[in-house]
Parts: C-alpha cells; sequence; structure tokens
C-alpha cells in the first residue's frame, strides 16, 4: 500500500472521528432537559365543613404549577362543574385558579370538596450544563425586584452581617454564593422541633440555627440580597424518589440570578438532610419536586385580604376573611412519559 493511500486513510479516519465526536456534544446539549426528569398527576382535595350558613361571599384560591423551561405544565382538570377563572397575580406572575363560589357551591364545599388535576413534567435542571437557561429574556426590573427584603426575609442588621463575614471577601457573585451555600449547610441544622420554625424567618434560621426548608432559603435568599445577588424563592412539592404514588407535604427551594448565566437553584435544606446529595444541590436540583409558585408576601388576585407569606396551600375568604386552616390533602401519581399524561385527560 502506497504512503499516498495510508495517509488518505489516516486522514479519513480522523475525519470520521471529528464528526462523531461533534454529534456525541451535540446530542449531549441537546439532550440536556432529557437527563433525569418525571412526569406526575398532582390533586388538591380541598373541603371546609363550617363554613357559617349565612356567608355571602365564599373564594378558594388554589395556586397553578410554574411552566418554564425546567417544568412544563401539560394540563389541569377541575371535578365537577364548579365554575372557576384563572388569574394572575400581578408582582410574581404566578397563577391561581379562583372558585367563587354561590350556596350551590358553598354547600358542595361543605359535604364532597373541591378537586383539581394537575398533569406535569419536571426535569432535572443543571443550568450550567444545559443549553437552555431561565431568566435571560427577564427585565432589569424584574431582576431588581428580587434584591428587596420581604417581611420575614430582612437584608439588612444580622443577617447582613453574618453574609459579609462568611462571604464578603470572595470575588465574584457566584463565588460568594456557593461559600454562602456551604456555611448555611453546615451550620443550620433540619429540626421541626419546638416553635417558631416554618415561617420562612430568616432572622430565625440566623439566630437559632435550625428550622425547615423555608427557614433554610429565607437565610440564604437575605444573605445574597445584601450582598446585591439577586434571589428567589421558590415553593411546591418534594415527590419521593421510590414511590409512585402517595399524599405529599410542601417544599420550598432557592434560585439566585447571575448575569450571564441566568437563575441557578438551590437546595439547602436537601443538602443538609442528605450530605451525600451535597454536589447535586448546588446550581442544580433534581426532578423529584414540582414548583408551584414564586416569592413572597404574595397578594393574591382578586383578594382583599393581606398578602400571604408564601402560597402553596388552598386560601379560602369568607365574607373577605381568610380562612386559614381548609381541610386540605394533596396527593401525587407518576405518569411515565407526558403522552400518557395528555391521553389520559383528552
Amino acid at each position: 500500500m502506497s504512503a499516498r493511500v495510508i495517509k488518505s486513510i489516516v486522514v479519513l479516519g480522523a475525519v470520521f472521528v471529528m464528526i462523531f465526536m461533534l454529534q456525541s456534544c451535540d446530542n449531549k446539549e441537546s439532550d440536556a432537559t432529557e437527563v433525569g426528569k418525571r412526569s406526575f398527576e398532582i390533586t388538591y382535595n380541598v373541603k371546609v365543613e363550617d363554613v357559617p350558613q349565612d356567608a355571602n361571599e365564599v373564594k378558594v384560591w388554589i395556586p397553578v404549577p410554574v411552566d418554564r423551561k425546567a417544568q412544563k405544565m401539560h394540563f389541569f382538570r377541575v371535578a365537577g362543574d364548579t365554575p372557576y377563572t384563572v388569574l394572575e397575580e400581578s408582582k410574581y406572575g404566578n397563577n391561581y385558579i379562583v372558585f367563587d363560589l354561590d350556596r350551590t357551591g358553598v354547600s358542595r364545599l361543605r359535604s364532597d370538596g373541591l378537586q383539581v388535576v394537575f398533569g406535569v413534567t419536571r426535569y432535572q435542571n443543571r443550568p450550567l450544563e444545559n443549553s437552555w437557561r431561565e431568566g435571560q429574556a427577564e427585565s432589569e426590573e424584574q431582576i431588581k425586584m428580587y434584591l428587596t427584603p420581604n417581611s420575614l426575609v430582612p437584608i439588612d442588621g444580622r443577617v447582613a452581617q453574618e453574609a459579609k463575614r462568611v462571604a464578603g471577601h470572595m470575588k465574584g457573585q457566584f463565588a460568594q454564593s456557593k461559600v454562602l451555600f456551604e456555611h448555611i449547610v453546615k451550620t443550620v441544622s433540619y429540626d421541626k422541633r419546638g416553635s417558631g420554625w416554618g415561617r420562612g424567618d430568616a432572622l430565625y434560621a440566623c439566630d437559632v440555627r435550625k428550622g425547615n426548608c423555608t427557614d433554610f432559603h429565607s437565610l440564604f435568599i437575605g444573605e445574597l440580597r445584601s450582598l446585591g445577588i439577586p434571589a428567589r424563592f421558590t415553593i411546591g412539592f418534594g415527590i419521593p424518589e421510590d414511590k409512585n404514588e402517595g399524599e405529599i407535604s410542601y417544599h420550598c427551594w432557592a434560585q439566585f440570578y447571575i448575569d450571564g448565566k441566568g437563575w441557578l437553584p438551590v437546595d439547602a435544606s436537601q443538602a443538609s438532610n442528605a450530605p451525600e446529595k451535597l454536589g447535586d444541590c448546588f446550581a442544580v436540583v433534581d426532578e423529584n419536586r414540582v414548583a408551584f409558585t414564586v416569592g413572597r408576601d404574595i397578594k393574591l388576585p382578586g383578594s382583599s385580604c393581606e398578602p400571604v407569606n408564601y402560597s402553596i396551600y388552598p386560601c379560602i375568604e369568607i365574607d373577605g376573611q381568610t380562612c386559614k386552616d381548609p381541610e386540605t390533602t394533596i396527593s401525587f401519581k407518576v405518569i411515565e412519559t407526558p403522552e400518557e399524561v395528555l391521553a389520559n385527560n383528552e
């Protein structure tokens, strides 16, 4: 075989190797949203037996799952023929199914309750690796909104002092965010004993160094904002990894914004509870969750009451007064593919 033929074969082989490598890279990028996903039906059952017989106006708000790049909301269905509207609150863009009940509807709320089912696909969110990123199209005003304090999330005082002490010397907002995340995971315990936890109180978490997911992430958000890093609160439900159906309770996490990278997710309470998942909780969150609303101090659309601290469970107003403890059961069922979800609701 001549040297010229051998050289041609070598060159051709190199070309094939290069094409294969490029195709592999393209596939990895295009399949980024397919790595880790689960589809669910989430069912809200709401019942209030003690609605006064003379009530004139009864309203019920049920939040709707977000529809973003890390999560696709396929459908919702309301059981029965109870009329409803879908309204968006103006500050954060959260959506709600709103029931404005007449006497027939109130009677049903007492006896059978209301049921709403949502079909959702959730993707593992790795924005530093994915070809898509959340938040790149948001306005400067929208980003700046997440630099301001909330009623239980101050950005001054002890929260700001801790942030400056722990991460003020770091260069770059991404590095500051990571150091604060690691500090909170290391020094705050997931502990729901006693009182004070569960309100998303940044000062409680800062002082007592314990709490649940709301407290972890309120402290993280407050500290980031105090350093000029936009951060926001997201709440929904954690889905068991090893089950296909059952009842669920709320879970929250946070996102922080870095120019050029978009919104990066953080789950500090999960990292504290499961140290082996530490590397999968900063700038990454898994697919075992469903997000419903964003933000704190949320003014429900059409409500006459004060803003709610955070919004995940149904809210009920009776003649303009908030009923804080409706009987609510929330459950999930795994659907293997989005096609199944859609087929079940055609």
